[in-house]
């Protein structure tokens, strides 16, 4: 009797675990109003446009603007999702910049997935949702078929592009107040 009262205790406690921390998922409607660039955008959630907020895309990691592939990858973002399109957001979690993290889909594709399937991202370091492994399975077929972004040798990756950008800023050499000259 006393085994069957512990084993309802740890069923109860694991009931209450899974109450506590699951978090519900709902996708809502949204206008697309502004691509940034390959991995982030402005929409109107349900299509009002008075409070837009910013979307990074969960998972992936695409270019820089200023890095090679960056703007391919916002023109083929641009091109894909019309500006005004609807498409649905998946809220995965708000960033450190108040950016919504999430899947975007539209007409049943996840546009997260079609950005890495085409060569277009990577999948982020910080990819742990479920979706992360098929998104990683995704990539390694672009690699190895030489899509995209993965038809040169060795593509940088945005993470490292972005450190090596921080060490340049760093190493530009610094103005001393006295050498400008103010017009008189």
């Amino acid at each position: 009797m006393e085994r069957r009262g512990y084993l309802w205790q740890v069923i109860g406690y694991c009931l209450l675990f899974c109450l506590l921390t699951t978090q519900l998922v709902y996708a809502w409607p949204a206008h697309v109003m502004h691509i940034y660039d390959g991995d982030t955008m402005t929409v109107a959630p349900c299509g009002d446009e008075t409070c837009p907020l910013f979307v990074r895309l969960y998972g992936i990691d695409a270019p820089e603007l200023n890095q090679e592939f960056g703007q391919e990858t916002r023109q083929w973002l641009v091109e894909r999702l019309k500006l005004r399109s609807l498409i649905e957001v998946i809220p995965m979690g708000v960033d450190n910049y108040g950016r919504v993290i999430g899947l975007v889909a539209q007409h049943g594709s996840i546009l997260n997935a079609e950005l890495v399937t085409k060569g277009y991202a990577w999948v982020s370091n910080s990819c742990v949702a479920m979706v992360c492994r098929s998104l990683s399975h995704a990539q390694k077929k672009a690699a190895k078929e030489r899509i995209g972004l993965w038809a040169k040798d060795k593509p940088q990756a945005p993470w490292q592009w972005r450190a090596q950008e921080r060490g340049r800023q760093e190493q530009l050499p610094l103005m001393k107040p006295e050498s400008v000259e103010l017009p008189k």
